[in-house]
């Protein structure tokens, strides 16, 4: 009863937030699309209804026969190693067979529906490619003609590529409606740039799904341990923050005075360091009168605080170990978790496949925590080689672009989303049966704050953590940006001249 008060109580939540938004263009009252011919699409008058109506997602977008466009190409240009988001020919992923079988189907529905090809062109696309791939993108950019319409890549760069002038601004597609579930709404808020949407995170890369950070805890040690905590009523009673993890984790393993600890309490890495301060609503950027990003030329003393007690935790506590290489090696964190060393294991979804290979024991999920129970609800960071997506400026229809793209999104989610929660993850890597509603509620708390979303930008700030526990909590993190402070300003402003041109 108390789970089912609280999914209520977020759904209003939810509800009143969607109300208040309404950001999307796919809900216009009565809009008339006129007949035009654009190369090779063929777009017919269209009244478009909106979903007060009381039908489906589904059958708010046009049906089959009222939009064709004549077997246009829609392709995706994807790197090449999370192309199997896009192409159920490609290996890859933890998805495994039922999630290839929904790309499948995704793609196939939305081909049939609106009479396109659905195709995807692969390129060499992770951080050490990041050149040839902007100027791939860039070349398309450019063309007078394309068959691309959709970028999708790793978002850690993406931004460059965006707001160097390749990337039309995603509010003019006709149809898209950031409402929806299958779209990150908070991800919208929070990175629009002078109200320009210029990339976007969404179901329609199932990768956003694998790249979640999450809580990882050992079921059969919180049992052992004694702890009388339901792990899953602390998140919808609102009681699960960073304080009750830490809490937890000392009592477990508390910290060692010499030596290498035997049993850790919480195993950290860089990238879920950054997920742990966005769920707790650091950040570094604030928005002016003018509703512009801006830096802070001092950053907050309770966010000063925040951060400074975080890094004395993990450096005064050495059960509380963090990990600075990536968060791709797992290979301490995911042996010493599965081999029943650790109560709590910071990584992103995708890791939930090998630590199920190993594992004996039982184990769960669970957002990352809330600052306090203070804090309106919990906030989902991504692990930053997440995909996103662009559309570049080549764009030759608004229309095709834009409802293709709702659609295989909308496909993504209804099709994909359970065959990888309630098929891959609770089937094959997890047997909690508590998990699809958890990764529901995670999902749904996407939350990439301007400042991470555009880091590389701007010049990375975050880096500035980091460096802060490798003066072993020496320095502050006040000190440590107010000395990068010019430099960082210099890049947001640059970022600013270039879209105003």
């Amino acid at each position: 009863m108390k789970r089912a008060l609280a999914l209520t109580l977020i759904c209003l939540t939810l509800l009143s937030t969607l109300v208040a938004c309404g950001i999307g263009k796919g809900n216009e009252d009565d809009t008339t699309k006129n007949t035009e011919t654009k190369g090779d699409v063929v777009e017919t008058t269209q009244t478009e209804e909106t979903a007060d109506d009381g039908r489906s997602d589904s059958d708010v977008l046009p049906q089959k026969g009222e939009i064709d466009f004549n077997g246009m190409n829609y392709t995706i240009l994807s790197r090449e190693t999370t192309a199997y988001e896009f192409d159920e020919n490609v290996a890859g992923g933890s998805g495994g067979q039922e999630v290839t079988k929904a790309i499948h189907e995704r793609n196939a529905s939305v081909a049939d529906r609106y009479n396109v090809v659905i195709k995807t062109r692969k390129e060499p696309g992770e951080w050490g490619n990041k050149t040839s791939f902007a100027k791939a993108v860039e070349a398309e950019a450019l063309a007078a003609w394309s068959e691309v319409c959709l970028v999708a890549t790793h978002s850690g760069y993406i931004n460059e590529i965006a707001i160097n002038g390749n990337a039309l601004d995603m509010n003019e597609l006709d149809y898209v409606d950031y409402t929806k579930a299958w779209w990150s709404e908070a991800f919208y808020n929070d990175c629009l740039i002078d109200g320009k949407c210029m990339f976007m995170i969404g179901d329609i890369a199932y990768n956003v799904y694998e790249r979640m950070e999450v809580i990882y805890f050992n079921q059969s040690l919180v049992t052992a341990n004694g702890y009388e905590e339901d792990m899953y009523e602390l998140v919808y009673d609102k009681k699960w923050t960073y304080d009750k993890m830490k809490s937890m984790a000392l009592e477990f393993a508390p910290s060692v005075a010499a030596g290498t600890p035997t049993e850790y309490g919480i195993l950290y890495n860089s990238h879920s360091v950054k997920a742990a301060l966005t769920g707790m609503e650091f950040a570094f950027t604030y928005r002016d009168e003018n509703d512009r990003h801006q830096l802070y030329t001092e950053l907050p003393a309770s966010s000063i605080t925040l951060v400074d007690n975080f890094i004395d935790d993990i450096y005064m506590n050495n059960t509380i170990h963090w990990d600075r290489t990536t968060a791709a090696d797992a290979t301490f964190g995911t042996e010493t978790f599965a081999g029943g060393k650790a109560l709590f294991y910071a990584q992103y979804l995708e890791e939930a496949k090998n630590i199920k290979a190993t594992m004996t024991d039982d184990f769960g999920i669970l957002p990352v925590p809330m600052a306090d129970e203070l804090q309106d609800w919990y906030h989902t960071g991504g692990c930053d080689n997440m995909t996103g997506v662009m559309v570049p400026t080549c764009t030759r229809s608004t229309q095709a672009v834009g409802l293709i793209t709702e659609a295989l999104c909308m496909y993504s989610y209804e099709l994909i989303r359970p065959a990888y929660y309630e098929v891959s993850l609770k089937t094959q890597y997890t047997d909690d049966s508590d998990v699809v509603d958890m990764l529901d509620l995670i999902r749904k708390c996407y939350k990439i704050p301007f400042g991470l979303a555009y880091a590389t930008v701007i010049g990375n700030p975050y880096w500035d953590i980091e460096q802060c526990f490798v003066d072993k909590g020496a320095s502050s993190i006040g000190t440590k940006y107010s000395g990068n402070l010019s430099t960082y300003k210099g890049k947001l402003d640059n970022m600013y001249t270039n879209l105003d041109k």
